[in-house]
């Protein structure tokens, strides 16, 4: 009985395989994650409106900016915080999980994405 050895065309289309299987499983992941991303986003977005109006109903008036309420204390109940981890803050502006700051319109208490982040979201 003599040994098998793997011709080199078996061996790159067995390698040709592997890429396109990885190639395959690379992209569904991305497209999960962004999807994730969306959620996540619009998730934190609610409830920082939510927030405001809580922060409304407290003190007669919306903040003046998201890092306000933030230093009030009003992104965490029952020390729990109600954004996640993804949403974070830096120099008191709260940012979503593209990366991009959340806008805010103090009259209203409304919170909006960023242009770019819309982008993102909206992108097919």
């Amino acid at each position: 009985m003599r040994n098998r050895v793997f011709e080199p065309i078996e061996v790159i289309i067995l390698l040709i395989v592997i890429v396109v299987v990885i190639g395959v499983i690379y992209n569904r992941y991305n497209l999960f994650e962004r999807v994730a991303n969306i959620n996540v986003a619009e998730m934190d977005r609610r409830n920082l409106i939510l927030a405001n109006k809580l922060f409304y109903v407290k003190n007669g008036r919306f903040p003046n900016d998201l890092g306000e309420l933030e230093k009030s204390g009003g992104l965490v109940i029952n020390s729990t915080p109600i954004v996640s981890k993804k949403t974070f803050f830096k120099n008191g502006t709260i940012y979503d999980p593209f990366g991009n700051p959340y806008q805010y319109d103090s009259k209203t208490g409304t919170v909006y994405f960023s242009k770019k982040s819309m982008e993102i979201i909206t992108q097919k």
